[in-house]
């Protein structure tokens, strides 16, 4: 095998690498962001006339679905914001990444601010369940419980299977115990 051949195999081989580590790498976020909208969607349906499904599961009254509205819809004012500097900042990375002469403290830097920003992120969704709690009954409590550990673990994003439901979208072996 010649020099030349030798250098297109390699140099084909680099490129197959590179285009491999992207292609996992925007897959990886894919099922993040999969994860986390999996995660939101126990909060909200299309429409602002259809039951929102926490609501229906919780049987929630007229001045409590008005608090959880209301709560429901600084929170997700709240994440969209947070969510966009996250995508943002990713840009960045991504950029500097594949920049020229990539700068190691710009990325670390980059880094650290997704995941400080991800931090706030997290204290939003833990505000937002606490502030739920606050208008619960217990027996609505027990139920805001199984529902979050429902969506977790349906949204889990190394792939587990999810967990059998009833009709009304809770786990079977939970809901006899509420009963």
């Amino acid at each position: 095998m010649n020099k030349n051949t030798l250098y297109w195999i390699i140099a084909l081989l680099v490129l197959l690498n590179i285009f491999t580590m992207f292609m996992l790498w925007q897959d990886h976020w894919d099922r993040k962001a999969d994860f986390h909208n999996q995660r939101l969607g126990m909060f909200h349906q299309a429409g602002d006339n259809k039951p929102e499904f926490i609501q229906r599961e919780l049987d929630l009254s007229k001045e409590q679905t008005t608090r959880f509205r209301r709560y429901k819809k600084e929170h997700l004012k709240r994440v969209n914001q947070i969510s966009e500097k996250i995508h943002k900042t990713k840009t960045l990375l991504l950029d500097e990444t594949f920049s020229n002469n990539p700068d190691s403290l710009k990325i670390d830097s980059l880094i650290t601010k997704i995941g400080n920003l991800q931090k706030r992120l997290e204290e939003s969704n833990i505000t937002q369940i606490n502030k739920m709690k606050e208008i619960c009954n217990p027996g609505q409590l027990k139920k805001l419980k199984i529902l979050f550990n429902e969506v977790m673990l349906k949204a889990e994003p190394n792939g587990r299977k999810r967990p059998v439901h009833n009709k009304q979208g809770m786990h079977k072996s939970k809901i006899k115990s509420i009963k």
